[in-house]
């Protein structure tokens, strides 16, 4: 197959361009990502100060209570 210039041209524009929609899409998916990791760390942190404040023992009684 014989290209021309202006063919391989064309064809080194083209896929530069699909490697630069290709880092955006992988770039917009890490900080989706990013963005769940938080919310359910936030939402973990928030399960737990509730379930202390629900409980009637002393947040130090809870940490230090062995089972078994």
């Amino acid at each position: 197959m014989n290209l021309n210039l202006h063919t391989r041209t064309e064809i080194i524009i083209h896929a530069a361009s699909f490697c630069y929609k290709f880092c955006k899409v992988a770039h917009l998916i890490f900080k989706l990502v990013q963005i769940l990791i938080e919310h359910l760390t936030l939402l973990v942190i928030i399960t737990v100060v509730k379930s202390f404040n629900s409980s009637n023992e002393p947040i130090h009684d809870i940490l230090s209570s062995k089972d078994g």
